[in-house]
């Protein structure tokens, strides 16, 4: 489970260590030439941004709305972190006003808290919309909704007298009963905390029930829960372009589907030269012969381009035909 949601699946590992490079060297950069912290965040987090993207991507391919789960999950949990940096500020290190803003204490405007939480809301509503029986996502609407109120008073206050910092509803001064015995600061440090918990839950919730799209789209016949089940014993494997897959005569242990890009086979000649019969694309998927026959194999699969596969091992492919009259006599119907 962990892996899952905190792998990088868009990328490969030298792309991921070359971003951290650069990641580190931009901060160190912003250090040596004496950025303000907010700066040096934005440096440090800059060459992470087209990784992001292609991880909303990816999650977009192989579970479609967890991609917005994943988002809101990422930049909320973001959010909750500067929270916690103006709580160093202001309760560790002694700092006040200007000084304990966060690391982007630029951005610390009533526009942009109203607009941030109303972000977060119609994230949430829209959720609700496709996983209604997510428990953990209900608390997080009904924290969060009582969140956008409180932003909906303070903004109010803001667009009739101008002032900034207004207590709201339940900060110390607040119109509920004076408030509570918590600054500002103090009591949306609170709430995002409330909000981000249960939001990281109901992300954890949902990706326990999903399944992975290019696993439905090879075998439309699976119910939902073995469809989730599988999901969550596949292997995600990369191949470089030209990188064999399958070689012609080794032993069968797995089977492959492909998810991006294009897998051609080959079969070598009695001359020993190979020669492409076929190429096969995302969706199709290739090595359930060999599990069905226990012969060696009798072609070879090599990456034309670069190729994102769904691997199953010998035993849960087992799994997979016994769980499934249909899928199995359409596998069967493949091979003959």
């Amino acid at each position: 489970m962990l892996k899952r949601v905190l792998a990088i699946h868009s990328v490969p590992a030298h792309i991921v260590g070359l971003t951290l490079l650069a990641s580190v060297g931009a901060a160190a950069l912003g250090v040596v030439q004496g950025w303000p912290l907010w700066a040096r965040a934005f440096a440090a987090l800059l060459p992470w941004i087209p990784v992001f993207t292609g991880e909303i991507v990816w999650t977009y391919r192989h579970y479609q709305w967890l991609s917005l789960f994943y988002v809101l999950a990422v930049t909320q949990s973001g959010h909750f972190l500067e929270h916690v940096a103006q709580m160093v500020q202001i309760h560790i290190l002694g700092l006040v006003g200007p000084n304990a803003r966060g690391v982007f204490g630029t951005l610390d405007l009533e526009w942009v808290h109203f607009l941030w939480n109303t972000w977060v809301i119609v994230a949430v509503v829209l959720l609700l919309w496709r996983f209604r029986t997510n428990p953990w996502l209900w608390v997080t609407a009904l924290l969060a909704g009582w969140h956008e109120v409180e932003h909906l008073v303070i903004m109010s206050v803001y667009l009739s007298t101008g002032k900034v910092g207004t207590p709201g509803l339940l900060a110390h001064g607040g119109l509920i009963g004076g408030g509570l015995p918590l600054s500002r600061p103090d009591l949306h440090f609170f709430y995002n905390l409330l909000e981000t918990i249960p939001l990281v839950g109901a992300f954890v919730y949902q990706l326990k029930r999903s399944h992975d799209e290019w696993l439905k789209k090879a075998f439309p016949a699976l119910p939902q829960p073995i469809l989730t089940e599988l999901t969550r014993k596949l292997h995600i494997v990369h191949c470089s372009a030209g990188e064999t897959i399958i070689r012609q005569g080794d032993r069968p242990d797995r089977f492959y589907i492909v998810a991006r890009g294009e897998v051609a086979v080959t079969r070598r000649g009695e001359s020993g030269q190979e020669v492409e019969i076929s190429a096969l694309s995302a969706g199709q998927y290739f090595g359930e012969i060999g599990l069905f026959s226990g012969a060696p194999r009798t072609v070879s699969f090599r990456a034309r381009t670069w190729v994102e596969l769904l691997v199953l091992d010998r035993e849960t492919f087992q799994e997979l035909i016994e769980s499934s009259g249909a899928t199995a006599h359409e596998l069967a119907e493949v091979v003959s």
